[in-house]
C-alpha cells in the first residue's frame, strides 16, 4: 500500500504523480469542452477575447483529489472534512461555471465550506500570538473569525483570476511557500496537499500562459478551490506556530501568513472598501482590479502584466522571511505600505495612459 510507504517517498510519488493525471486528462477534457461549447464567456469585463474552455479546475480537482486520497495517512484529526470541503467547493465553483450562481448564493455556498472545516474538522485559530496583545482566544471568537478569513481568502484568490497565469502563479508561490515549511516541520499530509497542489498547477501555468491553440482557464471551480487550500494552509500554519522549537519558528506568524497571501487580500480590500465608499454593493464586478490597472499600463500584456506581479508577490514572501521577528502589527502595516506604494506608483504612471476612462477614484 502506497500509504505505507516512508513520508519522503509519499511525497516524492505525489509530485511526480499528479501533474501526470493532469497531463492524462487533458485532451479528452479539451476535446469534450469544445465539442460542447463549454467556453468562458466574454462580457464586459473580461481581458481575453475568443472563446477559451475553463474547465482547469477540473484538471486541477482530479489530479489534487486521486493523488491526496492515494497517499495521505488516515485517520488524521482534519483530513476528511478538509477533502470534503475540497470537493464541494469545486462542485459549487462548477456550477456557477455552467449556470452562473447569484453572487448572494455563491457567497452562502463558501460559508458552509467554510463551516465543515471549521466545525467538522476543528481547524480554527486558537491564538493570535500578540497580535494587538492576545494570545490565545475563546473558541467562537476564533471560529467567527476562521470563518470571516476563510470567506476572504476564497473571493480574494477568486478576484485576481483576471489575467492568464496570475491566479495559478500566486497560488504555486503562496503554496510552496506554507508547504516548504510543513515539509521541514515534519507535517507530511499538509507538504503532500500544498506539493500536489503545485505540481498539478505548473501544466496548467504554461497552457494558460504560453499556450495559443489550446489555452485553458482555471474557472471559478479552479480558484475556489485554490481559495480554500490557500485558506486551510495558512490556518494550519498559524496553529501549528503554537509550538515552538520548529523549523523557522516565527514570532508573529498571523502577519507573516498575511504577507504570504498579501495582494490578493489587499487588492480584494481595497476594491471593497471603495465600492461601499462609491455606495455599490461589494459584491459588484467591474475592473478595478490590480491586474486590470498593470494591463492598461502594459498595453494589454498579459504576460508581462502577470510576471512583474509575481514577482512583486514574491518579494513579499522573502520579507515575510526575513521579518520572522518583527511583530505582528510591524510586519503587517510594512506589507500594507508596500502595497499601497506599489498600487500608488502604479496609478500615478499610468493615468495618463487611461484619463478618458473613467476611473474609480475620480468620483
Amino acid at each position: 500500500m502506497l500509504i505505507e510507504l516512508s513520508g519522503n517517498l509519499r511525497l516524492i510519488i505525489a509530485i511526480i504523480l499528479s501533474p501526470l493525471i493532469s497531463i492524462l486528462i487533458y485532451k479528452p477534457l479539451y476535446s469534450i469542452a469544445t465539442k460542447k461549447g463549454l467556453f468562458k464567456a466574454v462580457n464586459g469585463r473580461s481581458s481575453h477575447n475568443g472563446n477559451i474552455p475553463d474547465f482547469g479546475g477540473v484538471i486541477l480537482f482530479a489530479s489534487i483529489f486521486i493523488t491526496t486520497l492515494l497517499l495521505i495517512q488516515f485517520p488524521h484529526p482534519e483530513m476528511q472534512y478538509v477533502l470534503l470541503a475540497f470537493a464541494l467547493i469545486w462542485a459549487i465553483g462548477l456550477y456557477d461555471d455552467l449556470m452562473v450562481m447569484p453572487a448572494k448564493k455563491k457567497l452562502a455556498a463558501e460559508v458552509i465550506v467554510s463551516l465543515i472545516i471549521i466545525v467538522g474538522g476543528g481547524l480554527y485559530f486558537t491564538n493570535f500570538h500578540g497580535l494587538l496583545g492576545i494570545n490565545e482566544i475563546p473558541k467562537i471568537m476564533g471560529m467567527l473569525f476562521t470563518l470571516f478569513m476563510m470567506v476572504g481568502i476564497i473571493n480574494a484568490i477568486n478576484m485576481i483570476d483576471g489575467i492568464d497565469g496570475l491566479c495559478s502563479g500566486i497560488a504555486i508561490i503562496s503554496i510552496s511557500a506554507f508547504s516548504f515549511w510543513f515539509f521541514k516541520n515534519g507535517y507530511i499530509n499538509y507538504s503532500i496537499i500544498g506539493f500536489t497542489s503545485v505540481a498539478s498547477l505548473i501544466p496548467f501555468f504554461i497552457r494558460n500562459v504560453f499556450s495559443v491553440e489550446r489555452k485553458i482557464f482555471l474557472g471559478d471551480n479552479g480558484s475556489m478551490l485554490l481559495g480554500v487550500i490557500i485558506s486551510v494552509l495558512a490556518i494550519k500554519f498559524c496553529e501549528l506556530e503554537t509550538i515552538t522549537n520548529r523549523w523557522m519558528h516565527t514570532e508573529n506568524s498571523p502577519a507573516v501568513a498575511f504577507t504570504i497571501i498579501a495582494i490578493p487580500v489587499l487588492d480584494t480590500v481595497r476594491i471593497i472598501v471603495v465600492r461601499i465608499y462609491q455606495r455599490k454593493s461589494p459584491l459588484y464586478a467591474d475592473k478595478s482590479h490590480i491586474h486590470h490597472r498593470m494591463l492598461i499600463l502594459l498595453n494589454n500584456s498579459h504576460k508581462k502584466s502577470t510576471f512583474i506581479l509575481l514577482m512583486l508577490h514574491l518579494s513579499f514572501i522573502i520579507m515575510a522571511m526575513f521579518c520572522t521577528r518583527l511583530t505582528n502589527e510591524e510586519l503587517i502595516i510594512i506589507t500594507i505600505t508596500a502595497f499601497s506604494t506599489i498600487y500608488g506608483l502604479l496609478y500615478l504612471n499610468a493615468k495618463k495612459v487611461f484619463k478618458n476612462i473613467p476611473l474609480i477614484f475620480d468620483k
